[in-house]
């Protein structure tokens, strides 16, 4: 880790939600740990997720009228 999280250093984060670049870091840790988890119970592997995010999160939906 760059000590930063999708461009905002931990410092930033920290200064806008009131907490410590230290609690951040402990937050973003667990939540690694759990997506690591998750990906392992269900043989996801990460190149998985990473092809994953380059497609739409959404899809578009036709109205029926």
């Amino acid at each position: 880790m760059t000590g930063s999280t999708g461009g905002h250093s931990r410092q930033e984060v920290a200064e806008e939600l009131g907490l410590t670049p230290q609690r951040i870091r402990q937050i973003e840790a667990e939540a690694l740990r759990k997506l690591a988890n998750y990906c392992e119970r269900r043989g996801i592997q990460p190149a998985d997720l990473m092809e994953a995010s380059d497609e739409p999160t959404h899809k578009k939906t036709t109205s029926r009228a």
